[in-house]
């Protein structure tokens, strides 16, 4: 379920030139993209979106549409509200003013509602997200200035070493922000980007998104994070592409689950894989909540293997079957046509007189 955009009849997505001007140029060109959609959006009749669906149109994580939210949020175009437990409600986007006239965005007038009941299902790890910190666009002269640090110096040079290509104004301006604004070290980012790699991920949108991730789950050292990715590695990474969910880290809310269903209900990944392709045939969706479920039923019933899943949904469907024969005999004896005495014909009699 996303967020209901109101008003609007206009097929073309009209950017205003202040934008253009003034915020676009400084922004990171994800934000851009959402906040491009989010207009597309508003300008179309009865529609609607949702984090999930953004970040599938835009092959970006949800994590990336949260933090683009903030940003725009904070330079004034969006005002985001929240319920009492920090759960985004609903979303409006401001009229864009140039940057000279504007002092707090609480102080904005000429809102545009576009949108109520906005973004269910934001997870516990979505609102940690938004008091994270914003990332900026160094200058050149910034840039120019943390590499006279050496060890930021080594670390750009170990990640072009690794992404096998020389470091955009993009990625220089994602390493800062993992290093000076998330205070991740240079060993855990060098570990970061290694495992990235490795994982076939050389995208620099990706590596931001598990630094962040990371970041939210309290790891701080190379150690935990090498824990944390077996964990990831031999059942994360599987549970994430039997539910479709490819590009992206388990939220910490989906972690948990996988913990749960690993370590508490001591399942084996092949169980678990098989209540991952259950749920999305049921539901048509990742659903960890409906998965578990099965996998609670599994544990109740002692499933240790797929043979015995096999055998549950044998005598389920016997169950229903016997309930629906059940229910039709029932039907059978009670119909209408059935209440008066039945009689006892004998058909060789007939058959005989008839032939007379």
């Amino acid at each position: 379920m996303g967020f209901i955009i109101e008003n609007g009849a206009s097929l073309q997505t009209g950017i205003s030139n202040c934008f253009i001007e003034e915020y676009m140029p400084s922004a990171n060109g994800e934000f851009v993209k959402v906040y491009i959609y989010l207009m597309k959006c508003a300008g179309s009749v009865d529609a609607g979106a949702s984090i999930c669906t953004i970040a599938d149109v835009l092959d970006m994580t949800e994590k990336d549409v949260v933090r683009a939210l903030k940003y725009w949020e904070k330079v004034g175009l969006l005002n985001l509200t929240f319920t009492e437990d920090k759960k985004l409600t609903s979303l409006s986007i401001n009229e864009c003013k140039p940057l000279r006239q504007l002092s707090k965005p609480a102080e904005h007038e000429g809102v545009t509602a576009i949108a109520a009941k906005v973004i269910p299902e934001v997870t516990a790890e979505d609102v940690a997200l938004l008091d994270a910190p914003v990332k900026k666009s160094y200058t050149n002269a910034e840039l120019d200035s943390f590499l006279e640090d050496v060890e930021v110096k080594q670390l750009f040079h170990i990640a072009e070493k690794y992404l096998g290509r020389s470091l955009s104004k993009t990625d220089s301006n994602t390493l800062l922000y993992i290093y000076d604004d998330l205070k991740m070290t240079p060993d855990v980012i060098e570990y970061l980007i290694e495992y990235c790699v490795s994982l076939d991920h050389k995208s620099i949108q990706y590596i931001e998104s598990v630094a962040i991730a990371w970041t939210s789950q309290g790891i701080t050292n190379v150690k935990d994070a090498k824990a944390h990715n077996r964990v990831y590695k031999k059942y994360g990474s599987p549970i994430m592409k039997a539910f479709g969910l490819v590009g992206r880290v388990p939220a910490q809310s989906e972690m948990n689950y996988i913990v749960k269903w690993t370590n508490s209900y001591g399942f084996t990944i092949e169980l678990i894989l098989e209540a991952c392709n259950k749920t999305i045939e049921a539901t048509h969706s990742p659903n960890f909540a409906y998965a578990d479920k099965i996998l609670s039923n599994w544990k109740d019933n002692g499933v240790s293997t797929i043979d015995d899943v096999k055998k549950l949904d044998e005598a389920f469907i016997a169950n229903k079957t016997s309930k629906k024969a059940t229910s039709a005999k029932k039907v059978n004896v009670n119909n209408e046509f059935n209440n008066f005495p039945q009689r006892e014909y004998d058909f060789e009699a007939l058959e005989k007189a008839l032939l007379k």
